[in-house]
Parts: C-alpha cells; sequence; structure tokens
C-alpha cells in the first residue's frame, strides 16, 4: 500500500510541475522521494503534506526531491520548516549529478536555523549555470532528531 501511495504521489508531482517549466522548481514535502532505509524503517511520517519522524523513530531521513525540467539561471534557494529543539536539525543542498560520469556536486545548501516551533522560511541565493543536458538536479532534505520530544517538520522546498 505505501508503494502504491509513492507512486501515485510521484506521478502527480511530475504531472504538476510540467506547468512550472522555466519558472520555480516547488517540492512539497510529500512529493520527495524518501531513501530505502527511511522507508522500510518506517522512520518518517507524513502528515498534512509534510515529513516528520515517525513516533519513537530518531533515525535520519533522506529525501530527494526532483526538479524535472529547465529552469532559468536558478539563484535562489528557499526551504520552509519548523523545529522545536537546537537537537533536531533540517538540511537542504541542490544537488547534481552528471549525466556522462555520475558524478556528484553540491552546489548550494544549508541547515535550518530557528528553534521556535513555529513554521520559518530561509532564502538563500547561489550562482550556476542549469545545464541540463549535462547534469541532473535535485534538491536533497536530510531531517535528524536527537530526541524523541523533538519536532521537526519539513514542509517545502524550492528552487528559482
Amino acid at each position: 500500500m505505501r508503494l502504491l501511495i509513492i507512486v501515485v504521489t510521484c506521478v502527480l508531482a511530475l504531472s504538476s510541475r510540467s506547468a512550472l517549466a522555466g519558472g520555480d522548481a516547488d517540492s512539497a514535502a510529500v512529493t520527495c522521494m524518501p531513501d530505502s532505509q527511511a522507508v522500510y524503517g518506517n522512520y518518517y511520517l507524513t502528515t498534512s503534506g509534510t515529513i516528520k519522524h515517525a513516533a519513537g523513530s530518531n533515525a535520519l531521513i533522506r529525501l530527494y526531491c526532483q526538479i524535472p525540467h529547465t529552469l532559468s539561471s536558478p539563484s535562489h534557494l528557499w526551504l520552509l520548516y519548523s523545529r522545536n529543539s537546537s537537537t533536531c536539525n533540517i538540511s537542504i543542498a541542490y544537488r547534481k549529478v552528471s549525466k556522462t560520469d555520475g558524478s556528484n556536486a553540491n552546489i548550494h545548501g544549508f541547515s535550518s536555523t530557528s528553534t521556535s516551533g513555529s513554521v520559518h522560511g530561509i532564502d538563500q541565493t547561489f550562482s550556476d549555470t542549469f545545464d541540463q543536458s549535462q547534469w541532473v538536479y535535485f534538491i536533497h532534505i536530510e531531517i535528524s532528531r536527537s530526541f524523541s520530544t523533538d519536532q521537526c517538520v519539513f514542509y517545502q522546498a524550492t528552487v528559482w
């Protein structure tokens, strides 16, 4: 059942992004794919379009958010999140993988800063030449926490 939900979510995400070509690449949390360890270990929970740790889990959650279309010279990376403790963290990285040799590069990344428990957005600028003929682009998210009382919630990532 979980596999069916993941497949349907991916299809919906890919079909909805075609209208964004040349502009933003928005990734709501639930459209990002968790790594196999998070899936098999049941480390994460999706609620109201967000992703956070399942009750009792302190394992690292890795998410991969696809950028399936061409962007017009992106220069901003934005993260929408909430966290209530300095012992939990959400990090974001805009990355690319070479189509010729499989090497990968981190273009820009940063981590969550506010611990108020409220929803916060962070926007940072970077420079990179977007070349989809040579590279595959994606956003990489990592959610970690030390204690089960920590609440780190990932809402959305955007590159533009």
